[in-house]
Order: structure tokens, then C-alpha cells, then sequence
């Protein structure tokens, strides 16, 4: 539009210049005219060349005066015509090759130009993410590496045990005192991610970059969670309507569970990386089989008088084999518990086969490492793999692994208290049930009279860890570690025999392999309350020797002492574990109340009614509910107690926190998501709280600045409490949140039997 406008006022302008100068030429030239004719006629020849010459002059100068009243307003015009000019197309057939290209060509270089910025940012975004990404990852690991994994590994540092014994020692503690508080110690290496003997409390350099990286990542996903599993996005009540892979359980069930399986599981494929890794730098255990033959080298060796050198265990491979094995075993799933078994029994052999540890002249009480073969961990892992098989329905390998762990608790009890006992196989002689066991050391033949098993099984079990004496008991160190084990051991084989079998299950009997009915099932649960009942009397045995030790003449004699806190902790598990029996014993026998009196001669009697209660059971219901009526408020009375030495009650705003936490965890779960929450809670059991002395340096730090009821405690309410040694305080806390879960369970059992009895 702009081009056509110009073109146009320029023709205009032109044409009236040559109208203007058209007009001032006529009007000349009949001056000219007239003049000429008032002349002379000589001189018309001279007078007509003047007269073109004027004229000329005329025009030229009209001409000049025109271009100078039009130089100006064209002048304003000359930048919009000269793209007139250069952009005028010539008239041919041809198309303009310069327009073309220069079209065409300009819009692909915008093209280019755009594509180049677009790559340009992306990239740089890309490379920033990386950034990003690479440094939160790298700073996450280096975190767990400095701050997590040190931590969660201090409570079983070789270094920080031997500082805290020189502490003890400078206080001129009994050998009790350490004895019992090693005992806690090698319970927490058990549950370490690091080896005792490395100094930093992370990693092991040996493992290497990918190593190192691994193991990191397998303590982040099992012990922080890698979130909720993408299936509960896409399950069938989610946003997307998706269908579950269990349409009969809810959304918010499968997110409690999947939620830990998930970090487990890759736990899990972390650990076997790093395994892996450790094995391309030759760092593994010995093979079953190399370690069975080292076995018997060695026992040929020393008949004639040669010394073999067994090879020491590896720490770091020793923990990664561990971390495996527990990782597998919190999973639930039948797959994982079967590879968790034989994860355990690797490691079992390797310590079995390991030398045993010097023994101290100086001093009975020792600081082991991780891999140290002492006989209360075999007695643990003995006991840990006959529950998992007992849990799978391997009813003979559990109860071949059982009565091992049984037996080696045995031995080495009686060996080290230097006392007299009947062995395990003489012990259980009298059962009316044949084993089942591979091995071939442990034979039980049949007896007419079962009560004598169940009382010789108690000794053998109580001089497993306590020395008899003719007038008392003797109340020098024992093993409290190898104690606690034998009772775990004991109560896990009481459960085997007092689970019904699955009805068709081979079963052995005097007459060989028979089919599981209910007669055999009976025959169970005698053999089950015996062994419950001997148990029981190890425990009270043990409970009799602390006191007895509290008491003796050295202990009072010394000035200021008090019980250490590592002993009350122990006396604290007995009497814990000792409820349990009198609750497992109130189960068995109320499944034996259809049988007569006569058969059950060798049951334990019915314990005294507390003082505290408010009528005898046996006014109030049937005689078939009396026997396990009694031993519940036994079992709740002991229940209780460990509550108040180890817990206090918290105070109504905690309280009402506490309610109001838990109530808003139930309404985001739904109903039916409880269950599952409650398998994997950490919380502290509701209504309770530890003691201030019963917690650790971080939580004792923390709670520094509460109120009066924070600081009250036994003996120490008014004085600053020291914090508890890490190895305890996650015993201590356990023990609270269970002795809470079972006097809930407690409650509900007595609920039902007074019903029953009642009716």
C-alpha cells in the first residue's frame, strides 16, 4: 500500500510541472509575437533568434524555479520511493532469483536459528538436572556414609566399647555389671551395618566405588523406606482406577505393606551387589562343604597332636551376610525366609568352624568382635533358623535346630560354670515323641513316667548357666547373654510343640512314621508344657541368682552402689520372657482341659493368687478355666512390673499428642490398614514412655529441657541422669513396646476365659 501511494503522488507531481511549464512557454511566445509585428520587418531575421533565445531562457529559468518549489517536499519523499525502485520487478517471464533465494533462505535460518536455541536450552537444562541430581545423590551418600551409618553403628564399635568398659572399670563396677553389658554389646553387633573393628563406623575402601555405593544404598532402602510402591497409584481405588494384583485387600493394606516390602526388597538387590563386588575382590566366606572339611582336618589334626590354622572370618563379608539374612528374614514372604535360612546357616557354619575365641586369665569378661564364635551366638542363630523353619511348616528341621541351639546352650553353660549337669539327650529321654532331627548326635528314646523329664530337663537347663551348690546358689559371673539365649531357644521350642500340625503332616512316633492326628497333637502339648515349665524354673533361677549376687556381703559392703544399669536391664528380659511362659503356659493348658487330671500330674501348680486381686479364681469359675486364669495374672503381673521399672506414664497433653497422632495415622490408613501399620510401628507403646535413664545421649539430650515428670526416676529424680550406652537402649525400648503388646493380649485373654468360665 505505501509503495502504490508514492508511485502514484510522483505521476501527479510530474504532470503538473509539465502543465506549468507548457503555459509560461505559450504565454512567452505571444509576447514575443506581439513585439515582432510593432517592429520593423529588417529586422525580423536577428529580432526571431532573440526571441528563441529568451524564450529558451524563460523556460529554463521557470523550469529551475519549479524544480526548486518541488526539490523540497520530493526530497522528503526519496526514502519511501527508493525501496520502489530497488524491489521494482523487470517485466519478463522469468521469476526473480534474488527474491527467491533470499525468501526461502532467510526462513530457513530463523529455522535453524530456533532449533539451535531450543537445543541450546535443553541441554544446559539437562546438564543443570544432572548437576542437580548428581550432588543431592552424592550428598545423600556422603550424609549416610558420615552421619547415619556411624551412628546406627556406634552402640557396637570396638573402640567406643573398650572406652566405655575403661569407664565402668574407673567406677570399680562388679564383673557382673560387665559381663552383663558385653552381653548387650554382642547383641547390637548382630544388628550393626558395619563391622566392630572399622574405626569410621561406615563403609569398608575395600569394597570399592560401587561397593561402597551399594551398601549405602541398602541401609537407605531398609532403613528410611523407598516410599510407597507405584502400584498404589494405579490399584484399583487409586486416581486411576486401575486394577490390584489382590482384589480381596484394600488399597490402604497393600500401601502399609507394600510400602516396607518395597524398601526391603531393594535392600535386598543392594546387598547382593555388594556381595558381589566383595567377591571380585576375593572377599568371601568359605563354601558349607570347605568349611565341613576344615571341620574335619582339623579334628584329625589335633587327635595327633598337629595344630591347623583355621582361616579368620572376613568382618566386612560377615556383615553384609548378616544384613542379608535379617533383610530376607523382615520380608515375611516364603521365598525370602527360605534364602534367609540359608543365609544363616552359611554364616552358622562359618563361625562353627571358626577358632574360639582366647580365653583371659585375668578376667572372665572379654570384648569379641562381630565374628567372634561365642555360644551365645550360635545359640541365637540356631534358634533364629528352627523359628524360620518353623514358620515355612518345616516341622522336623525346626525341630532339629531347635534342640541344637538347646544343647549347645547346654554345653557350654555347663562348661563354663564348671557344674555337673545331665546332657540334653539324657534330658529329654523321656518324651513321649521321637525326633525327627538330621543330626545324628541327638537320639530321644520313650519313658512311662513323663514327669521326670520335665524336672531333669530343668536341671540340666538351670545348671546350663548356674552352678549348684549344696546350701545356695553361687552367685559368681555368669553368662547372661548365653542365658538369654537358652530361655529365647526354650520358648521357640515349646511354640513347636504346642502348634497343632497341618492335619496329613508326617509326624514320628515309637512306631515310626505316622500320619499327625489328634492323640499325637496332645502328646505335643504335655511335651510343650514341660518344656515351658523347665523355662520357667531357669528363669526364676536366674532371677534367684541376681538377687542373691545384689545382696551378698561384697555388694553391700561398697559404698554409694546401686544395681548398674546393664544388670537391671538383664533382670528386666528375665522377667519379661518370664511372663511370656506364664502366658504360653495358660494357652497350653487350656488346650489340655479336656484331658484328665491323671495325665497332667507333671504340670507345674496353680501359682498363688496376687494380694492385690480382688477374690480367688477359684471361687468365682469352672475348675477347667482356673489353672489358666492363674498363670495370665501371673503373666500380667510380670508384664507390668517391667513396664514401671522401665517406662513411666505420660502426662495428659503427651497423651492427647500421642491420641491425636495415632487417630490421624488411622483415618489417613482406613480400618483395615491397622494391622499392618502396627507390624512396622516404631512408635513407643501408647500411654508410655522410657525413663530418662533408660534412654540414649540423643534422646536424653533432647528431653533436657522438660518438665519435672522427664526427669523423674528411680533413685535419680532429683540429680542429672547419665544417658544409656547405645547397646541398651534399643533393648530397653523393645522390652517397653512388648511387654505393652503382650499385657494388652493379656487383657483380652482373661476377658475370654472369665467370660467362658462364668457361662
Amino acid at each position: 500500500m505505501l509503495s502504490q501511494a508514492a508511485s502514484a503522488f510522483a505521476v501527479r507531481t510530474l504532470a503538473a510541472s509539465a502543465r506549468s511549464s507548457s503555459s509560461s512557454a505559450a504565454a512567452a511566445a505571444a509576447v514575443l509575437r506581439a513585439s515582432a509585428t510593432r517592429r520593423r520587418p529588417t529586422a525580423s531575421i536577428s529580432t526571431s533568434a532573440q526571441t528563441h533565445l529568451a524564450i529558451h531562457r524563460h523556460q529554463q529559468h521557470e523550469r529551475q524555479r519549479q524544480q526548486q518549489r518541488q526539490r523540497r517536499p520530493r526530497d522528503d519523499y526519496l526514502p519511501n520511493l527508493a525501496p520502489l525502485l530497488t524491489s521494482r520487478r523487470a517485466y519478463s517471464t522469468a521469476p526473480n532469483q534474488n527474491q527467491v533465494a533470499s525468501t526461502f533462505g532467510n526462513s530457513f535460518v530463523q529455522f535453524i536459528l530456533i532449533l539451535s536455541k531450543v537445543a541450546r536450552i535443553t541441554l544446559y537444562t539437562a546438564i543443570a538436572l544432572l548437576a542437580v541430581g548428581t550432588a543431592l545423590f552424592e550428598g545423600t551418600h556422603q550424609y549416610v556414609e558420615r552421619v547415619s551409618m556411624p551412628r546406627a553403628a556406634q552402640a557396637a564399635s570396638l573402640a567406643r566399647v573398650q572406652a566405655e568398659i575403661r569407664a565402668l572399670l574407673a567406677k570399680h563396677v562388679s564383673e557382673e555389671e560387665l559381663a552383663c553389658f558385653l552381653s548387650w554389646v554382642e547383641e547390637a553387633q548382630d544388628e550393626a551395618w558395619a563391622p566392630s573393628s572399622l574405626v569410621s563406623g561406615g563403609t569398608d575402601p575395600r569394597l570399592g566405588l560401587r561397593g561402597r555405593h551399594a551398601l549405602r544404598s541398602a541401609f537407605i532402602a531398609a532403613e528410611w523406606g523407598s516410599g510407597l510402591d507405584p502400584s498404589f497409584f494405579f490399584a484399583k481405588q487409586s486416581f486411576f482406577g486401575r486394577p490390584t494384583r489382590n482384589q480381596e485387600s484394600s488399597a490402604a493394606l497393600q500401601k502399609a505393606a507394600a510400602t516396607l516390602e518395597q524398601g526391603l526388597m531393594f535392600a535386598e538387590s543392594y546387598l547382593i551387589a555388594a556381595l558381589h563386588e566383595a567377591e571380585r575382590k576375593g572377599m568371601r566366606l568359605p563354601e558349607p562343604a570347605v568349611q565341613r572339611a576344615q571341620l574335619l582336618s582339623t579334628a584329625t589334626s589335633a587327635q595327633h597332636g598337629a595344630s591347623v590354622l583355621v582361616p579368620e572370618i572376613d568382618p566386612t563379608v560377615f556383615t553384609l551376610e548378616m544384613r542379608l539374612a535379617s533383610v530376607r528374614e523382615r520380608q515375611g514372604r516364603p521365598h525370602a525366609q527360605q534364602s534367609a535360612i540359608e543365609s544363616y546357616e552359611r554364616i552358622f557354619d562359618a563361625l562353627a568352624s571358626a577358632s574360639p575365641p582366647a580365653e583371659s586369665a585375668e578376667s572372665s569378661v572379654q570384648v569379641t568382635s562381630s565374628t567372634t564364635p561365642t555360644p551365645a551366638r550360635l545359640v541365637r542363630l540356631a534358634t533364629k533358623i528352627g523359628t524360620l523353619h518353623h514358620t515355612l511348616g518345616h516341622r522336623d528341621e525346626a525341630e532339629s535346630w531347635l534342640l541344637r541351639a538347646v544343647e549347645l546352650a547346654s554345653e557350654h553353660g555347663a562348661h563354663g560354670a564348671e557344674a555337673e549337669s545331665v546332657s540334653t539327650a539324657e534330658v529329654l529321654s523321656g518324651t513321649e515323641q521321637g525326633s525327627s532331627s538330621s543330626w545324628a548326635f541327638w537320639k530321644r528314646k520313650t519313658s512311662a513316667d513323663p514327669a521326670p523329664a520335665g524336672e531333669t530337663l530343668a536341671t540340666a537347663t538351670a545348671t546350663a548357666v548356674v552352678p549348684s551348690s549344696d546350701a545356695n546358689l553361687d552367685p559368681s559371673p555368669s553368662s547372661p547373654g548365653l542365658t538369654r539365649a537358652l530361655i529365647s531357644a526354650l520358648i521357640g521350642l515349646s511354640a513347636w510343640y504346642a502348634i497343632p500340625p497341618t492335619p496329613g503332616t508326617k509326624v514320628a512316633s515309637n512306631e515310626g512314621i505316622s500320619t499327625a492326628t489328634g492323640t499325637s497333637w496332645l502328646a505335643s502339648l504335655e511335651e510343650a508344657t514341660r518344656i515351658q515349665s523347665s523355662a520357667l524354673q531357669l528363669a526364676r533361677l536366674e532371677q534367684t541368682r541376681l538377687s542373691v549376687l545384689h545382696h551378698s556381703e561384697g555388694k553391700a559392703e561398697e559404698e554409694g552402689k546401686s544395681v548398674g544399669r546393664a544388670e537391671r536391664l538383664h533382670a528386666a528380659w528375665v522377667e519379661m520372657n518370664e511372663g511370656t511362659l506364664c502366658m504360653h503356659l495358660a494357652e497350653t493348658l487350656f488346650g489340655l482341659q479336656a484331658q484328665p487330671r491323671q495325665k497332667r500330674a507333671h504340670l507345674p501348680p496353680t501359682p498363688s493368687s496376687p494380694s492385690t486381686s480382688q477374690s480367688s479364681p477359684q471361687k468365682k469359675f469352672d475348675n477347667r478355666y482356673i489353672l489358666p486364669i492363674s498363670w495370665l495374672h501371673q503373666a500380667s503381673l510380670q508384664t507390668a512390673h517391667v513396664l514401671e521399672t522401665l517406662s513411666t506414664p505420660l502426662t495428659d497433653a503427651e497423651a492427647q499428642f500421642q491420641s491425636r497422632a495415632r487417630a490421624k495415622r488411622d483415618a489417613k490408613a482406613g480400618e483395615d490398614a491397622r494391622a499392618g501399620y502396627a507390624a512396622v510401628e516404631q512408635a513407643l507403646p501408647m500411654g508410655y514412655k522410657l525413663r530418662p535413664e533408660w534412654r540414649s545421649a540423643a534422646a536424653a539430650g533432647a528431653s533436657k529441657g522438660g518438665k519435672g515428670a522427664d526427669t523423674e526416676g528411680e533413685g535419680q529424680g532429683q540429680g542429672q541422669v547419665e544417658p544409656l550406652d547405645l547397646a541398651m537402649a534399643v533393648p530397653a525400648f523393645r522390652l517397653v513396646r512388648d511387654a505393652s503388646r503382650m499385657q494388652t493380649e493379656i487383657h483380652r485373654m482373661l476377658e475370654a476365659l472369665e467370660r467362658k468360665g462364668r457361662s
